[in-house]
């Protein structure tokens, strides 16, 4: 099953992770207005550390983008993992052209 199967499973999904999203008031990734705070839901595509920086950058997607989540300090978060649902808010921010959460909030959504 490729990546994209997945996200479309898991959205798609009725009374799973997609019903839990949608019930917590997630806004769309490309409607999302930087530096306004906002609650968004997606599929964690990537997660790693910024070879430059040292950061570590968990990259979720859903129907309508990505968005990067940032945490200074940190080499790992191990309830990150690539394929599972999460929800996260924070203040939006712009880094090298990309949308990014710096130490959002996040929940891990049941599979």
């Amino acid at each position: 099953m490729t990546f994209a199967d997945r996200v479309k499973q898991w959205l798609g999904a009725p009374g799973g992770a997609a019903a839990a999203v949608a019930g917590a008031g997630v806004t769309p990734i490309a409607a999302c207005e930087p530096r306004a705070r906002v609650h968004v839901g997606g599929v964690v595509e990537r997660t790693g550390t910024d070879p430059r920086t040292g950061w570590f950058e968990v990259t979720i997607r859903d129907t309508t983008g990505t968005l990067t989540l940032i945490w200074m300090g940190r080499d790992g978060i191990t309830a990150l993992v690539e394929g599972d649902g999460v929800v996260a808010s924070g203040r939006l921010a712009e880094r090298d052209g990309k949308r990014v959460l710096y130490h959002p909030a996040f929940s891990v959504l049941p599979a």
